[in-house]
């Protein structure tokens, strides 16, 4: 239970995107700040170890943006791993409780596939089977 004077915890980050060395979230603001203005967020993040570790702070999170994207040398991001990130409001009083975790990994989207043609022997009125280019080569 928070004390009254305390902002009211963040919502949920949201993933925007990755490449092989950064991630960028949304950093909603909090609904309420507990009656006093709020004076900054915190962003944390785990060691992208399966969920195991204790969360830390997002060494070059400035506390204001609402989009933060990270930078993979500074903040320790691996390529390939799944990181957990969530968000604290801060007020004169304190520190919120903490948003929901958003979960997200660094890497690149895949690309789009290509090559997509309609087999017309397999069509009906209702439906149609499409065919495409493996994105990453035979599996």
């Amino acid at each position: 239970m928070r004390a009254s004077n305390i902002a009211k915890a963040p919502q949920q980050p949201s993933y925007v995107s990755s490449t092989s060395t950064t991630v960028t979230i949304s950093l909603p603001r909090s609904e309420d700040d507990g009656g006093s203005p709020i004076t900054s967020y915190k962003l944390w993040v785990d060691a992208g170890d399966n969920f195991t570790s204790p969360f830390t702070l997002v060494p070059s999170y400035n506390g204001k943006d609402v989009l933060f994207t990270s930078n993979a040398t500074l903040d320790g991001l691996v390529t390939g791993k799944t990181y957990r990130f969530k968000t604290q409001a801060v007020n004169q009083y304190g520190d919120s409780d903490f948003s929901l975790e958003v979960i997200v990994g660094v890497g690149a989207d895949a690309p789009a596939p290509s090559g997509i043609t309609r087999d017309t022997e397999f069509q009906s009125s209702e439906s149609i089977l499409v065919h495409w280019a493996p994105v990453f080569g035979d599996l």
